[in-house]
């Protein structure tokens, strides 16, 4: 997937969480590129929400991440209702002006 968004700060507030039901016994690998480079690269083992803190380029008015994972799944697969291919949950886009203490970033 690709995401093109106007920046309204200094860092992109980035969470995902979900994934396919076995996620503990096979992991799911996440990839997320900014301007072509991995920046994010982690095998998922849990559905629980992860929060990174991405720096956005001096100067930049938009930021562009991709995002790739090793496989997806379909929720009715697993006697849910849900028919459509699933990869992760992207939660929606914040910016911040600093990150927090003692939390993951990006620069």
């Amino acid at each position: 997937a690709l995401e093109t968004l106007p920046t309204d700060g200094r860092w992109l507030v980035l969470t995902v969480s979900g994934g396919p039901p076995d996620l503990s016994q096979h992991p799911q690998r996440l990839e997320v590129r900014r301007r072509g480079r991995i920046i994010i690269s982690v095998d998922r083992l849990q559905a629980a929400p992860q929060t990174w803190y991405i720096k956005v380029p001096d100067g930049a008015a938009r930021l562009m991440l991709e995002f790739d994972v090793n496989r997806t799944w379909r929720p009715s697969d697993s006697g849910g209702s849900d028919d459509r291919e699933l990869g992760v949950f992207v939660h929606a886009w914040s910016f911040v002006k600093e990150p927090p203490r003692n939390s993951v970033v990006i620069d």
